[in-house]
């Protein structure tokens, strides 16, 4: 194999052979969003290690609750894609 290959590059090859759909979210923002109501909780510093909703009082661990609002992101990245198609 030539040169190096990228995890991004490698993951698009690994689900173009499966037959798999990647699609791409923005990552930005995600520990500043509560997963469970949506609101907008405001910066952390990064010594905060957990998500408490001032809104809806949800409490979680803030990488947890990152993820979330990524898989989140993503689930409805997928289906504007299929309504369009």
């Amino acid at each position: 194999m030539q040169g190096s290959v990228s995890s991004s590059s490698l993951l698009a090859w690994v689900c173009w052979k499966l037959g798999v759909d990647l699609g791409k979210v923005d990552y930005r923002h995600t520990s500043q969003i509560c997963p469970n109501c949506g609101a907008h909780t405001g910066q952390k510093y990064l010594s905060e290690h957990e998500h408490k909703c001032p809104e809806c009082q949800y409490e979680i661990n803030r990488d947890v609750a990152a993820a979330k609002v990524i898989c989140h992101r993503g689930v409805t990245a997928a289906f504007a894609y299929r309504r369009a198609n």
